[in-house]
């Protein structure tokens, strides 16, 4: 009987040590893998922090909304940008933060007098630059001095003086009533009545009243004369209103524009110079035969106690221009005031 072992079935020691070899290389490996990934998870927090994360620790990066504003004008820069229009319609001017807003968003809501200082000793184009009116007026002018109008020398005392009877029959009444009466009489104890005499009346320091006049051009209409006219007085008070800021709101309310300009539609005088009349229908007016006129001086000195930012608070009551805001109810213009004497009349054409 052979008793040797075939090949197959021999396990020396040669064959177990390839073996082990290759299960050690294979666990080294793994090993080596594993302290790899051990080593590179605990390494990343000790890593230095990247510029982009440190920047924020010493000068914040500007996010995605102040990157826009680094395009925008500043407060200051924003004064020689136009300005969109709010529902007051108002676009402020460059002393304006706000649509409608007073010169300052911190400021108080009301404004400094800026009435200007306009003598009687300036000429016309000396009074219409010093009330901002460039084109809208033709003549800044009182009543008693001379203006032309289609080279005619008229002044406004003698176009009443010539209206007469074709005077309204309130002007009519107004120039023959006085307004007060300087001596009264007063009752003392039972049977003696002693007269009062009227207290002397102290200097006047009011300024000059002045008449805006204005010859009607071909394509006009009183409402935009009217427009033209706010719109140059506003400028003068560095507040810019764009063309639009007459319109109403989308509800249909009048903005604060508007409310004025329906005051001034109240107290204007259009005058037909070819047939010596008062024109009433003022929504038909025909060019170079009409003038139109009304007390700016008047009109401006009570504009000066509204601030841009208190136009939507400007409010028509019956015959009034009042400013109502807060608890505060004033009344700025009443027509009753541009009625207690007749007002200056253009004359007629002479042969009339």
């Amino acid at each position: 009987m052979d008793m040797r072992q075939r090949p197959e079935n021999r396990t020396g020691p040669s064959r177990k040590g390839g073996l082990a070899g290759l299960v050690l290389l294979l666990l080294l490996v793994i090993a080596g893998l594993g302290f790899w990934y051990w080593h590179q998870m605990h390494a990343l927090p000790t890593k230095p922090t990247p510029p982009m994360e440190a920047a924020p620790e010493k000068t914040p990066s500007p996010g995605p909304t102040a990157r826009l504003d680094q395009g925008r004008p500043t407060a200051a820069g924003k004064e020689s940008l136009a300005r969109p229009v709010s529902p007051t319609g108002v676009a402020p001017g460059p002393a304006a933060t706000e649509p409608g807003a007073v010169p300052s968003a911190q400021g108080p809501a009301t404004t400094p007098d800026t009435y200007p200082h306009v003598p009687a000793s300036l000429g016309q184009e000396e009074r219409k630059e010093a009330f901002g009116l460039h084109d809208s007026v033709d003549h800044v002018v009182q009543a008693q001095e001379p203006f032309q109008v289609q080279g005619e020398a008229w002044t406004v005392d003698k176009i009443r003086r010539h209206l007469g009877a074709n005077a309204p029959e309130d002007l009519q009444n107004e120039a023959s009533e006085p307004i007060l009466h300087p001596v009264q009489e007063e009752p003392v104890g039972r049977f003696v009545k002693r007269a009062i005499k009227a207290a002397p009346s102290a200097p006047s320091h009011m300024p000059p009243s002045y008449y805006g006049v204005r010859l009607v051009r071909p394509g006009e209409n009183l409402w935009n004369i009217h427009y033209q006219i706010l719109r140059e007085y506003f400028a003068r008070r560095d507040v810019h209103l764009p063309p639009w800021a007459d319109e109403p709101a989308p509800n249909g309310r009048s903005s604060g524009v508007g409310r004025i300009l329906k005051f001034l539609e109240k107290i204007v005088y259009v005058y037909d110079v070819r047939r010596n009349r008062l024109v009433t229908d003022l929504n038909r007016l025909y060019p170079n035969d009409l003038v139109v006129f009304f007390k700016i001086s008047d009109v401006f000195a009570a504009l000066e106690q509204v601030s841009p930012r208190e136009l939507k608070a400007v409010r028509l009551v019956a015959g009034t221009l009042r400013l109502e805001r807060d608890s505060e109810h004033r009344v700025l213009l009443d027509t009753q005031n541009f009625q207690q004497e007749p007002p200056p009349m253009p004359p007629p054409v002479p042969g009339n």
